[in-house]
């Protein structure tokens, strides 16, 4: 008797422990969020790209953009570039089409990491003012993926130095800055660090 009661202590002990110990799903966002901003005056639109973190392998993460064409845009798009061994739930275009000067436009995309890897996802938002025009910012983010512990981060983590050291990719998250008007009536530029993000 006093065995079947030590047994059972132990088994409801096991019990106890596994339902204390907090279990890590492929979908935990194990890194993030992250936020690149681009995009400005030059530019003629701004851009906010947001990752709410990085999954583990096999894990999604929900990607969202914030386009604003800082002068009549007559035909926004917005397009989604994934590299392979990422996967695009959803178009890979989005066509607000017809967007005011300093209206933001909203678009939102689950992707998917099914192995391990460092990705990078790009998402440019575009219009044509006029014949032969382009105005357009991209968004980029940078996913290393891995079982050990995922993170985003807008700075490349292969990018090297000037001093051929291989610079520290962390998670960062940008404060945007308001810059004054130029005119009385003209709204506020948001912009970033980054005037001008170069593009690809």
């Amino acid at each position: 008797m006093a065995v079947i009661k030590r047994s059972y202590s132990i088994v409801s002990f096991l019990v106890i422990l596994v339902l204390l110990i907090p279990t890590v799903s492929a979908q935990a966002q194990a890194g993030g969020p992250a936020v690149d901003l681009a995009g400005g005056a030059k530019n003629r639109i701004n851009v906010v790209l947001q990752a709410d973190g990085a999954p583990l392998p096999g894990g999604t993460t929900r990607l969202s953009i914030d386009a604003t064409p800082l002068i009549d845009a007559p035909d926004l798009e917005i397009q989604w570039i994934v590299p392979a061994g990422v996967e695009l739930q959803g178009p890979a275009l989005d066509t607000p089409g017809v967007v005011a000067a300093h209206q933001s436009t909203h678009a939102e995309r689950m992707i998917k990491f099914p192995t391990a890897g460092t990705y990078k996802i790009a998402v440019v938002a575009a219009y044509h003012p006029g014949k032969d025009i382009t105005l357009a910012a991209s968004g980029v983010l940078f996913f290393v993926i891995s079982p050990n512990g995922s993170r985003v981060s807008d700075k490349d983590p292969d990018a090297v130095s000037p001093m051929h050291s291989k610079m520290q990719a962390e998670v960062t998250q940008t404060t945007a800055r308001v810059g004054p008007p130029k005119r009385p009536n003209e709204r506020p530029v948001l912009y970033g660090d980054r005037a001008n993000h170069p593009e690809g």
